[in-house]
């Protein structure tokens, strides 16, 4: 009887084995059929494997984290199409931060943050570009309101009444529509007995001889032989008022213009003119100081704010992580509505040996959240970092 109980528990034992097996090559085979999903970026394929893999081994850290790592990829990929960069950032860095996990979808992550890092340095690059050119136009709405004011003014002390025009508003200069007239060349026109070529300008930039920014004329108010039109324009980046009084046409099909010889119109447009070169130079000088004073600023450490956690230092030379206790060196730091690290790979792994940098090193990149007291950054995984 007792040797009947042993082979009983024998033939259990064996059983019990061969589904233990029979369960580890089912989890195994999952795996590797997640990996190679995985490979051929077949990422829903990939989670229905993983999903498989956790329903035979419930306590498997492996396939939960392969888990993580495909929801997080994949919505990032989502928020990248939707333009959602910082955010999608936040997901890629998510996957990379898996210790134990697919290393594929570490690669394709860091690929995807690098391309990111481009994309949002263009950007950033583009904005400052834009923005330069705002602070250096040569002629503004503010400026063409306070002509308008001016010409107001002036009109009245010369006892004329001065209207504003432009291509979709002309005026009737003897038959002639101007400023439409010869901008699309049904007359030609000239400065001082030379033919040229103008353009309608938003900003006083452009190709032609001449940008034209500004129409004013008395045409509809004065007699016959009393009109004028002004043209407000820009010739290689200098602003002056021509006039014409031009009554009759010509073999040549020209409207003659010449510079206005009245002082106090010459006098009132330059004024606006010396205003915006002022406002230009302020404008790029404050731009230097402030990201002097920024990059300054930026040196010390940063503290998690809900843990209360050093997270990394810097100074002129070096960022360190605090985690890791590795000191980057500071190639280059931009900073803008964001703040951009960028660091010497070759200094980095003289120190700590080669390779040591990892596939595809990445600059640090945190969001500026505010500039005012203390400088309040945002890291991709929407954690407030506070300098102390």
């Amino acid at each position: 009887m007792k040797r009947k109980g042993i082979f009983l528990a024998m033939i259990v034992g064996l059983v019990l084995l061969v589904g233990c097996q029979n369960r580890n090559n089912q989890y195994e085979q999952s795996m590797h059929k997640a990996k190679e999903a995985i490979i051929e970026k077949k990422f829903d394929q990939a989670e229905d494997f993983v999903a498989l893999a956790i329903e035979i081994k419930e306590a498997d850290t492996l396939a939960k984290n392969y888990q993580v790592q495909l929801k997080a990829y994949q919505e990032g990929l989502k928020l990248k199409k939707a333009k959602k960069l910082d955010e999608a950032k936040a997901k890629f860095t998510e996957v990379t931060k898996v210790k134990v996990g697919s290393e594929k979808l570490v690669e394709y992550a860091k690929k995807e943050l690098a391309d990111l890092t481009k994309e949002t340095e263009k950007d950033s690059k583009n904005k400052k570009e834009n923005k330069k050119k705002e602070e250096t136009k040569l002629w503004t709405k503010e400026q063409s309101a306070k002509l308008a004011d001016f010409m107001a003014s002036w009109g009245q002390t010369m006892d004329q009444e001065y209207q504003a025009y432009n291509p979709q508003k002309n005026v009737d200069l003897y038959g002639i529509q101007l400023p439409q007239g010869v901008l699309d060349g049904q007359m030609g026109m000239g400065v001082d007995g030379e033919k040229v070529t103008i353009e309608w300008s938003e900003d006083g930039s452009g190709s032609a001889d001449y940008q034209l920014v500004e129409v004013y004329s008395d045409a509809d108010t004065q007699p016959y032989l009393k009109k004028h039109v002004y043209f407000f324009a820009f010739k290689n980046g200098e602003g002056r008022v021509y006039v014409t009084q031009q009554n009759q046409g010509n073999p040549e099909n020209v409207l003659y213009f010449k510079e206005t010889e009245n002082q106090a119109l010459k006098t009132g447009f330059a004024n606006l003119l010396s205003q915006q070169k002022k406002n230009n130079s302020e404008a790029t000088k404050e731009s230097s100081t402030t990201k002097t004073s920024l990059r300054e600023r930026l040196n010390g450490t940063y503290y998690n704010e809900s843990t209360n956690e050093a997270v990394f230092s810097i100074d002129d030379s070096f960022y360190r992580d605090i985690q890791s206790e590795k000191d980057y060196p500071i190639d280059q730091v931009t900073i803008n509505d964001q703040v951009t690290i960028t660091w010497d790979i070759e200094k980095f792994e003289e120190k700590y040996g080669p390779r040591s940098a990892g596939p595809g090193p990445q600059p640090f990149i945190y969001k500026v959240k505010s500039t005012s007291d203390e400088i309040v950054l945002e890291d991709m995984m929407g954690q407030t970092l506070i300098k102390k």
